[in-house]
């Protein structure tokens, strides 16, 4: 007989089994500290570093040729770790310029994972061009530390990061270019392209709940959301290189994210980093939701739609105000439903 068999056949004290059971909590909540320990102590380090550059880069001139080189030196250093690229330096720069107040890092911002608290740039920077949009619903600037202390949805979204169901309506006036230069308008921002595509099966991922075709047709595997823009860059006959802004359905953070990379403004897993340095940010190179998208309008389908396309329109006109893009030539809108609505239009200069 065995080790093992001659083990098993032990006659166990009656105190035992729940002895082990409160072991193994304490095993699993001693992990989870550990966790967050670990979390927090990175968190506050890549805060450390960002406030370090931000510095450097005020006092002494730094450019980014030397936080290129920082970023080269410090991977030298430390092979095992691969938090010290480029676009993260300046991840953790734009973090420290959102988290002035170390405290704040070090009792709410340093349980969240690193992740998250890109997510929350993105609703702070949707609140931020929301607060000049008279049409929006919510037009109340947040802080990063206000989202982070909003109640968890679904880890890692809290509360803040998910838009409010709403109310809303929209509309447009469209014409012939004959009838536009009839009344004097054949400068007026033209519709290059409207792109309306439904699931097919198979589908490569699960985006949403959707209504697919026969599943007995089979073809080759696709993702849906990245098929509107796709179209709609034929259509127009131009790519994401000729866009100059994007108005999306941030029904979440992580969901405006996912619509970056869709829309192909960057390169598939760039999403994060992009909102990270400021890159869609009026100003930035590729704003995204100037108007402050869902997060200050809140869902109203298809309002919400046609919202974006006015918001393309009053850009290209230079009509914005405060949230103006300078120079913008082309706007692309994203635009989804449950069950396999989608559209994505462009907008561009005459």
């Amino acid at each position: 007989m065995n080790k093992s068999s001659k083990t098993s056949r032990i006659s166990l004290p009656s105190g035992y089994a729940p002895l082990l059971a409160d072991l193994k909590a304490r095993v699993r909540a001693a992990q989870v500290r550990a966790v967050l320990s670990v979390n927090r102590e990175m968190v506050l380090l890549y805060w450390n570093i960002g406030r370090e550059i931000l510095r450097c880069q005020r006092d002494e001139g730094w450019g980014a040729k030397v936080v290129e080189r920082l970023a080269k030196d410090l991977r030298a250093e430390f092979p095992e770790m691969h938090g010290f690229s480029r676009a993260n330096l300046l991840s953790m720069r734009a973090f420290a310029e959102a988290y002035i107040d170390e405290a704040i890092v070090q009792q709410l911002v340093g349980q969240l994972p690193w992740g998250h608290n890109i997510l929350l740039l993105a609703k702070v920077k949707n609140a931020e061009h929301g607060s000049a949009n008279a049409n929006a619903r919510y037009r109340k600037k947040f802080t990063a530390a206000d989202v982070a202390a909003s109640a968890m949805v679904a880890d890692p979204l809290r509360l803040m990061d998910v838009c409010a169901t709403s109310d809303g309506g929209a509309a447009l006036v469209i014409s012939s270019l004959a009838y536009a230069k009839r009344i004097g308008k054949a400068g007026a921002p033209r519709i290059a392209a409207i792109s309306t595509v439904t699931p097919t099966f198979p589908s490569a991922i699960v985006e949403m709940p959707d209504l697919a075709n026969d599943s007995a047709v089979t073809g080759a595997p696709q993702a849906f959301r990245a098929a509107l823009p796709r179209r709609a860059y034929e259509e127009a006959g131009i790519g994401p290189k000729d866009v100059s802004l994007a108005e999306v359905y941030d029904l979440s953070t992580a969901l405006e994210l996912d619509w970056i990379e869709d829309l192909q403004l960057c390169e598939r897993g760039r999403a994060a980093a992009l909102t990270r340095e400021g890159a869609t940010r009026i100003g930035g190179r590729i704003p995204v939701n100037p108007s402050g998208g869902l997060a200050c309008f809140g869902e109203a389908v298809p309002a919400q739609a046609l919202a974006q396309v006015c918001e393309l329109t009053w850009q290209l006109r230079g009509q914005a105000g405060e949230r103006q893009v300078q120079g913008a030539r082309v706007g692309i809108t994203a635009n989804q439903g449950l069950f396999g609505h989608g559209s994505s239009v462009i907008v561009r200069c005459a």
